[in-house]
């Protein structure tokens, strides 16, 4: 396996349900020998559809010990 691994992050616009794809994003992170995507990237991103031109949101989460 190489050091890194190449990925693409797919979404169904809410307002029109066309297919975008964003990328291509890399990772260098591991956990017991498979890539590993960190939190960040993951947790809060914008993505703005190639078709209509909306502008979606995954939202404001965060990470917290309160249960």
């Amino acid at each position: 396996m190489s050091d890194y691994m190449d990925y693409y992050i797919e979404w169904d616009c809410p307002e029109c349900d066309e297919t975008n794809y964003a990328g291509v994003n890399r990772t260098y992170l591991k956990h017991r020998g498979l890539p590993a995507i960190s939190y960040d990237d993951s947790a809060c991103q914008s993505f703005t559809c190639s078709e209509c031109s909306v502008t979606s949101f995954t939202g404001d989460l965060e990470l917290t010990t309160d249960a």
